[in-house]
């Protein structure tokens, strides 16, 4: 974008885009990327947003968890993650996700993830992709990304 700084920018009081993607080396990053490698091999289809974002573009200097959007489909993981099967723990290759909080009305869940000596708070957003061109359709989704 022409004209564009390449730095964080605030829009609308609350809104903030990064112009220029720069990622840093951090003492968690492998684990970061065997948690959304493991995501992709199991055919979750997700984004990230939030402050872990921030983080890795070198935009802020800490994280206080990650929010994962995920499209809602028929995945056995997702069943796990969204609770229609309930455990109190489970697992995900070499991830555990422990439920903090859960909100079943609006397919929203919090776990802690832990592998080894990391943990992470990670919030997990469901969006229905059951109803072509509905409210948070899967074209929604594909918008929102």
């Amino acid at each position: 974008m022409k004209g564009l700084p390449t730095t964080n920018i605030l829009y609308a009081g609350n809104t903030s885009i990064v112009t220029e993607f720069r990622p840093l080396s951090f003492p968690s990053e492998q684990m970061i990327y065997n948690f959304m490698l493991s995501l992709y091999q199991y055919n979750v289809c997700c984004f990230l947003i939030g402050t872990f974002v921030l983080f890795t573009s070198g935009n802020v200097d800490s994280f206080d968890g990650m929010t994962l959007f995920i499209a809602m489909i028929d995945n056995p993981l997702l069943y796990f993650m969204f609770q229609e099967i309930r455990f109190p723990d489970f697992m995900m290759d070499d991830f555990t996700f422990r439920p903090v909080h859960s909100d079943r009305r609006h397919d929203l869940f919090h776990y802690l993830v832990s592998s080894k000596d990391f943990s992470m708070p990670v919030t997990v957003i469901g969006i229905d992709t059951s109803k072509p061109c509905g409210p948070l359709s899967n074209i929604d989704f594909v918008h929102f990304v």
